[in-house]
């Protein structure tokens, strides 16, 4: 995993940065929307809190099209 994650066990007394899903993600792909829970750094988020701000976090855009050279 090149992006410096570190795959450990949860079990009590260890900080976890975790995303609560409710439904399946792995086969409904719209249960990303349905997040109930964030801990980030071993602290539950305040999810209400957190404001949306586009200049700092962009998100996903729509990609142009790449066209094929062949």
């Amino acid at each position: 995993m090149g992006d410096g994650a570190t795959w450990r066990t949860l079990a009590p007394g260890q900080r976890a940065d975790l995303v609560v899903v409710r439904g399946r993600p792995d086969r409904t792909i719209g249960d990303t929307h349905k997040i109930e829970l964030v801990i980030q750094r071993g602290r539950v988020l305040d999810r209400k809190a957190l404001v949306f701000d586009e200049a700092s976090d962009p998100g996903f855009r729509e990609a142009t099209p790449v066209s094929s050279s062949n």
